[in-house]
């Protein structure tokens, strides 16, 4: 894993500690690609998974429940996080039943960290 220390300057400034914070896993992120999982393969069952990145770190538990995303739960979510962007998230891939999903405007590198942990809890269940 980096080293935060390598981003900060020192300064304590927006344009320096913590502009550099906020950049720490962004460009990463927000490359990552999403791949759809085939729930026909999953039994009935929560799964867990993670996605960590920089300052971009997000655990969440999967329920399924006969081939269907039923719940997804945030168990632990970034220390610069919105929300009612992260409900909008979940809710979105509930309803989609996949992770085949518009990210919300704005937040489009939580929104992939979210799916990618969601894609990572769901591909290692799966033969």
């Amino acid at each position: 894993m980096e080293n935060f220390s390598d981003y900060h300057s020192g300064s304590g400034s927006f344009f320096g500690g913590s502009w550099g914070y906020l950049m720490y896993g962004l460009r990463e992120t927000l490359n990552v690609t999403i791949e759809n999982v085939d729930l026909s393969n999953l039994e009935n069952g929560v799964y867990r998974g993670q996605y960590r990145k920089g300052r971009f770190a997000y655990q969440v538990e999967v329920m399924v429940q006969n081939h269907t995303i039923e719940t997804v739960t945030l168990t632990q979510v970034s220390r610069i996080s919105i929300p009612a962007v992260h409900e909008e998230m979940v809710k979105r891939v509930k309803d989609a039943g996949s992770l085949a999903v518009d990210t919300v405007a704005s937040a489009t590198a939580s929104n992939k960290a979210i799916l990618k942990a969601v894609e990572n809890a769901l591909q290692k269940q799966v033969k």
